[in-house]
């Protein structure tokens, strides 16, 4: 942020943007979800769509920290992307009332992408997305819902 809000704010929705594809993506999110949120074919996109959450959650909290509608707005566009990845694993339920978080464990979540430069390498300034700061993301969405 370092003092730009309305930078960061566009920065980071010009990134979810890139991410799926979708002009206004965080804008228009419902629409962005029966269009572009799909399963991942390739760890490289399992990578882009969880790094998308944390750029989600840091948009909505940091930019918009008064707006408990952009809040919820955020965390279902968020728990559609992950139910996306989901859904890409093995065993998922067909149904989401079968689903259970449970039944998932981080690491085979992140199965194959250990050795990414950008996904759970100690974060930094300019890059990385570490457990922590996943997992903050994740904390934040839960908290909204």
């Amino acid at each position: 942020l370092e003092g730009d809000v309305s930078g960061a704010q566009s920065s980071w929705s010009d990134a979810v943007d890139a991410c799926y594809q979708h002009v206004y993506a965080i804008k228009n999110w419902q629409k962005c979800v029966e269009t572009s949120v799909t399963p991942p074919l390739s760890g490289a996109r399992v990578e882009i769509m969880l790094l998308s959450v944390v750029i989600l959650a840091k948009h909505a909290r940091l930019t918009t920290p008064k707006d408990s509608s952009a809040h919820l707005y955020a965390a279902l566009f968020a728990s559609a992307i992950v139910e996306a990845i989901f859904t890409s694993s093995l065993p998922h339920p067909s149904h989401r009332t079968g689903f259970s978080l449970d039944r998932y464990r981080l690491r085979e979540i992140f199965v194959g992408l250990r050795e990414s430069r950008l996904l759970l390498p100690p974060n930094s300034v300019h890059g990385g997305v570490d457990g922590t700061v996943f997992m903050s993301a994740l904390s934040f969405f839960h908290d909204t819902l």
